[in-house]
């Protein structure tokens, strides 16, 4: 009897993973030692040279994809941050809550997995941004992934 196997979906546990692991080896590659934090932190790990240090938040970001009836392009998106909105007790509303703490994180790293490569952004580059969009097609694009694949500051 053979065993068939089936096609297993990636979580987002799995994602953010290999988003971890993509840019850790990326950050190797170009000599920094890497450091985990052994509990809960606001970053994900610390890479680090003989002349810099980041707190890193490392991110998965598969392609968004418009509709067919779209006249968009295909690009990977990021969300950076995002507003909740939902009733506390006693009609209390809840506005805002961040997913990157930029008090504590100084490089973001961005996997995009169609393209197999890792994007880097300070925090610098992020601010006052809620959304961030990366193209993968076109080259053109001030967006476009390879502009942030080998920062010269890094």
């Amino acid at each position: 009897m053979s065993r068939q196997r089936s096609k297993r979906s990636v979580n987002s546990r799995q994602k953010g993973l290999l988003g971890e692991t993509k840019a850790m080896s990326a950050l190797v590659a170009r000599g920094y030692g890497i450091s985990l934090p052994i509990a809960a932190e606001a970053y994900d790990f610390i890479a680090r040279s003989d002349t810099k240090i980041h707190w890193v938040q490392a991110k998965y970001c598969k392609s968004y994809v418009p509709p067919k009836k779209s006249t968009g392009y295909v690009r990977s998106r990021l969300k950076i941050r995002y507003k909740s909105w939902h009733r506390g007790g006693r009609g209390r509303v809840v506005k805002y809550k961040k997913i990157i703490d930029f008090d504590v994180v100084n490089l973001v790293t961005v996997f995009l997995p169609e393209v197999d490569e890792v994007c880097f952004f300070t925090k610098e580059m992020l601010k006052g941004q809620d959304e961030l969009s990366i193209n993968i097609h076109d080259d053109q694009s001030k967006n476009y992934y390879k502009r942030y694949t080998n920062p010269k500051w890094l």
